[in-house]
């Protein structure tokens, strides 16, 4: 039976920390880039958001706003307004070379778009590290919340701009390999099996499927070069929780990343970059990479894309 245990993105506050120093190390790089919002405006015309920054200026809006993703539960109607008031605001301020009539009109426009594009580039992970991390798909949602109907639905997609990227995959995807990794101790504190089970049901009988369940490293390495799966799944936690759990210590740049079983014994805590090279060491780069790892599969899944998958 699966065990009744926490779900495994209950943390600790100490992880916030942690996240910070990682970052730390990155943010300070000087070089700006540009962040593009595209959705559809009034006719269904193109409308367009440019914000230009660097990381050491943006990473101070990551924290604020993960944060406040992070207790979102305790968000009411009044704060959610206050809340959507103050990030139009930050917007207006960071998008800094459009009129206010032209803002107006184009966060009205969104607010009514049924897909909000965030684009981004990418050249090394030491630069626009900020950006992958922002909370995108919470942050334009509860700013755009207030002028919406309550029927209205709204998706937030990320596109990631990498140089020399691969050819895409063509036709619907025909194969899937699910990762389940709770390795050891970790089995018995967090609840995998119920996510993975979920997936399985949902995915389509014309979709082969194959199970692999706290694999190590060269038994993961294996399968993805034999099967090239069009989808991937990895169910699992990051180092960070070994050492939340007081299994093993991480270094202090490695909390992200993803846990899995050593060949002998222990835990094997694979780095973020570690662990997107991996998820594409298959033939043919993943159609879809989805990662369920307590707070990493935003950088995780932008280096999986920086490395071949098409989407994560």
């Amino acid at each position: 039976m699966p065990a009744a245990a926490p779900r495994r993105k209950t943390r600790t506050p100490a992880k916030s920390t942690k996240s910070t120093k990682s970052a730390d190390a990155m943010a300070p790089q000087a070089s700006a880039y540009r962040v593009t919002l595209s959705f559809l405006g009034e006719k269904s015309t193109l409308t367009q958001l440019f914000m230009s920054i660097t990381d050491a200026d943006f990473y101070p809006d990551v924290q604020r706003w993960r944060y406040v993703v992070q207790n979102r539960q305790r968000i009411t109607r009044a704060t959610r307004d206050e809340l959507s008031r103050e990030l139009t605001q930050w917007l207006r301020e960071r998008c800094a070379s459009v009129s206010d009539e032209a803002f107006e009109r184009a966060v009205r426009a969104m607010a009514r778009a049924a897909r909000i594009e965030v684009q981004m580039p990418f050249e090394r992970e030491a630069v626009g590290y900020a950006a992958r991390l922002f909370p995108w798909e919470a942050v334009l949602t509860l700013l755009t919340r207030p002028l919406r109907q309550s029927a209205d639905s709204q998706s937030v997609l990320r596109r990631l701009d990498v140089a020399g990227a691969d050819a895409a995959r063509v036709g619907p995807p025909d194969s899937a390999l699910l990762v389940r990794s709770a390795p050891g101790e970790l089995a018995a504190i967090y609840d995998l099996e119920r996510e993975c089970q979920l997936i399985e049901s949902t995915l389509s009988a014309s979709v082969a499927t194959q199970r692999l369940n706290e694999p190590d490293h060269a038994q993961l390495h294996k399968a993805l070069l034999d099967q090239s799966p069009a989808l991937l799944h990895w169910a699992g936690v990051d180092p960070y929780a070994l050492q939340s759990q007081g299994l093993q210590e991480v270094g202090e740049d490695n909390g992200d990343g993803f846990v899995l079983r050593q060949a002998v014994q222990g835990y094997d805590a694979m780095p973020a970059h570690e662990a997107a090279l991996l998820a594409c060491a298959g033939k043919r780069k993943p159609l879809l990479f989805a990662v369920s790892s307590c707070y990493s599969a935003q950088r995780l899944g932008a280096l999986a894309v920086a490395h071949g998958a098409e989407h994560a």
